[in-house]
């Protein structure tokens, strides 16, 4: 019985490490698992971190090398639409639902990345899980992509559902109405408050959800626009059919959170709502002392 156990234990190892895709998650798995996948994974080097740009002037991104192309049925796309418009752009490093690794990623991407992504061979999905991510990891691990809640997709988002009504990827014309409406995060914030019992708005959302709003006048608005005036027609491409439109141009400005800070302040400081969760209700949104804020990041 004992040797049948042995032999057992070895064939279920053995038949992970055949399954394994080059992109699952390392996370949760044994020693001897990962002694078992690790020789056979394409391993890469990762990229540097990139140098200072020769020309950061504004440039033709969507030039005749990145034509739009919609993604087929072997595709993936996930929370985010820059991401997206990217990938459809063939701007964005994709194979399937798979991305490359990028250093230049923004330190939310990054996060997920090291999270749910494969670090040796610089890939991860881009959207949900598929059937070829490979066998689950033990929990709390997951192998869900970007669409996962509550790491790179959070609650009150510019144009997607809370995840509590379980469709937290696709674009939802409710959460554009509202940002139109009231151009601000606030009333997403109350609606979230009023209708998802499990609403959480702790860091590091409580910063991402202003900062994407102070995102889509960085780039979504042609690089040679000095008003930063984003017409409703261009933000619907990139927000609902994650598409970026013919001659757009990139923005001059850098976008690192020393950049944008200023403009993601002045936005929280409109309708200022502070760290915290609704308890299990709706409407019992109570504040968390806890959680690191725009004043406090750690």
């Amino acid at each position: 019985m004992a040797k049948f156990a042995a032999l057992l234990s070895f064939l279920l190892v053995a038949n992970t490490a055949l399954a394994f895709p080059q992109y699952g998650s390392l996370v949760g798995l044994s020693e001897r698992e990962l002694e078992e996948i690790l020789p056979k994974l394409n391993v890469v080097r990762p990229q540097p971190p990139p140098g200072a740009l020769n020309d950061n002037s504004t440039k033709l991104i969507n030039d005749a090398a990145h034509r739009s192309v919609k993604p087929d049925k072997d595709d993936i796309r996930g929370a985010c639409p820059g991401l997206n418009a990217l990938a459809n752009r063939g701007i964005l490093g994709v194979v399937q639902e798979v991305s490359t690794w990028n250093p230049i990623w923004p330190s939310s991407l990054r996060a997920e990345f090291i999270v749910d992504g494969n670090p040796l061979t610089g890939l991860f999905s881009l959207g949900g899980k598929t059937p070829l991510t490979g066998p689950n990891p033990p929990q709390p691990a997951i192998v869900g992509g970007l669409n996962t809640h509550a790491l790179f997709e959070d609650d009150a988002s510019t144009t997607r559902a809370d995840a509590f009504f379980s469709d937290n990827h696709n674009f939802n014309e409710t959460q554009l109405d509202g940002l139109v409406a009231f151009a601000n995060k606030f009333q997403q914030i109350q609606e979230s408050i009023v209708h998802n019992p499990n609403f959480s708005f702790v860091s590091p959302r409580v910063i991402r959800a202003y900062a994407e709003m102070a995102f889509l006048l960085i780039f979504f608005v042609d690089g040679r626009k000095a008003d930063l005036h984003l017409p409703l027609d261009i933000a619907r491409g990139f927000l609902q059919d994650d598409h970026m439109p013919d001659g757009f141009f990139r923005t001059i400005q850098s976008a690192g959170f020393t950049v944008i800070g200023s403009d993601v302040k002045q936005i929280f400081a409109a309708h200022p709502v502070q760290p915290g969760a609704n308890q299990g209700r709706v409407n019992s949104y109570t504040p968390d002392p806890t959680s690191a804020d725009f004043f406090d990041l750690c």
